[in-house]
């Protein structure tokens, strides 16, 4: 890639930063000239706006290392080749990368590198899922298919700032005025007149309206200050960072932009934790060292959720053992090894598979319907977490499994809004802290679960145990 103008998307921050420096530590072993340099959120903006400049001049030859922060914006039009180091999460995201080259009638190259990693005793059982899900992506990219963005959402932060513009441009506005223009016939028709009534309270209660004498809404003192700074019509913001702390010792930080309870899993700085506190308040994880095997914090930029679609897609990969023709010779390996563990652990008709470190749960379904299921076995005292295309559980064995499925099935009652009582962490939009909990868990569990997916899961679960 030496010699070029190149982007390299990462899936972290962490990541971009380990590769820039592995890349220009070999370039001063060689004595070239470093033509790599990290880009991501936690920079300046002097370091990020001086690589751009370097980027659309294209005179010198540059790979920008970075997470999505290069995903969309600026215009580099030379770019000759896109890579993106580890599995993708999105075909959309992917789709839009590749989208970055081929360009002034080069062709568009994209590189993918899909590290797979072996842990010591479990050789015979890996799936290699990071190289299908990936296979997964590509097929689905070359079909032409990718992922449908949810048809309505509750976007309570947006809904916030297009209520104070409307307010700020007129003066005042009934409730009902509101109701008609931005929920009736506007953006936001999932949001019910109740709905709409309790947001407005939480705007009021925020000061950031008042209701005058003749009824109307007018904008309150907060809602001045915040209609008057240049920063209100921007939709998106920084997310703040969070300190996560082993034993009273700091391991590190991160800009979270996921909900988050005790008892979760997540990979930092190359090891897995579980959270045993956490205070939104002084914005601390507290977390524990955790053998079990988990996915990194959702953070701003690491491309989404993935879709049922890209699960079946690996499913059908499985099932069927064709070898993609754009895998290299290691690829190629690694998909051998994979399709081997498949067949021996008997997996084209199990759902629950006894795997070296406990029992594993392979629903092929999204996340929505993977974050569910988890939410659901954690109510009736079984831990798990979502790990690349699987449901990890903690010291569980296959009676206990048995009864909590049970027990779910006999409840099909329970909503996407009760599995999120005790989450931590709703404020992942600019202004959600204006927002009451009880809404926020209302957008979350609208956006991010799926109950009735989790138990038709539970259902096939329930005939095989």
């Amino acid at each position: 890639m030496r010699g070029k103008v190149n982007l390299v998307f990462c899936n972290s921050r962490f990541q971009t930063e380990l590769l820039a420096g592995l890349l220009q530590e070999i370039s001063e072993k060689n004595f070239v000239p470093n033509e790599f340099f990290p880009h991501h959120g936690s920079l300046s903006k002097e370091l990020r706006e001086s690589l751009e400049h370097r980027l659309i001049e294209g005179r010198l030859p540059t790979t920008a290392v970075c997470t999505a922060t290069l995903e969309l914006g600026i215009d580099i039009s030379d770019v000759q080749s896109i890579a993106q180091v580890d599995a993708p999460l999105s075909v959309a995201s992917i789709r839009q990368r590749l989208g970055r080259s081929g360009r002034r009638d080069h062709k568009s190259v994209l590189r993918l590198f899909i590290p797979e990693f072996f842990y010591p005793g479990e050789q015979n059982f890996c799936l290699c899922e990071s190289t299908f899900i990936s296979a997964a992506i590509i097929n689905l990219l070359l079909k032409r298919w990718y992922e449908p963005p949810l048809k309505h959402e509750y976007a309570f932060s947006t809904m916030l700032q297009q209520t104070l513009s409307v307010i700020a441009s007129v003066g005042s506005a009934s409730a009902g005025q509101l109701y008609a223009l931005l929920c009736k016939t506007g953006s936001f028709t999932l949001c019910s007149p109740k709905i709409f009534a309790d947001f407005l309270r939480d705007l009021g209660a925020n000061d950031l309206i008042t209701q005058l004498n003749d009824g109307t809404l007018t904008l309150g003192l907060e809602g001045e200050k915040l209609v008057s700074d240049w920063s209100f019509f921007s939709a998106f913001s920084a997310p703040p960072e969070y300190i996560i702390e082993n034993d009273g010792r700091r391991v590190g930080s991160v800009p979270l932009t996921s909900p988050l309870q005790v008892g979760d899993f997540f990979m930092f700085a190359g090891r897995n934790w579980q959270v045993v506190f956490f205070s939104q308040e002084k914005r601390v994880i507290g977390v524990k060292k955790t053998p079990f095997s988990a996915a990194p914090l959702l953070v701003n930029g690491n491309g989404g959720q993935v879709h049922d679609r890209v699960r079946e897609e690996m499913l059908q990969l499985y099932l069927k053992g064709e070898v993609p023709p754009y895998l290299n010779k290691q690829a190629k390996m690694n998909f051998m090894h994979g399709l081997m563990t498949f067949k021996r652990y008997h997996m084209e008709k199990k759902l629950v598979i006894a795997a070296p470190r406990g029992l594993q749960i392979y629903p092929w379904k999204g996340d929505r319907i993977m974050r569910t299921m988890s939410m659901m076995l954690k109510r009736h005292s079984v831990n798990s977490n979502v790990c690349l295309s699987h449901l990890e559980l903690q010291y569980c064995s296959l009676d206990t499994l048995r009864e909590a499925v049970k027990e779910i099935c006999a409840h099909p009652e329970i909503t996407a809004f009760d599995l999120t009582d005790k989450m931590g962490n709703l404020n992942y939009e600019k202004h959600d802290h204006y927002i009451s909990k009880d809404l926020k868990r209302l957008s979350y569990a609208w956006s991010s679960l799926d109950v009735p997916g989790a138990l038709e899961c539970f259902r096939k679960i329930a005939k095989e145990l």
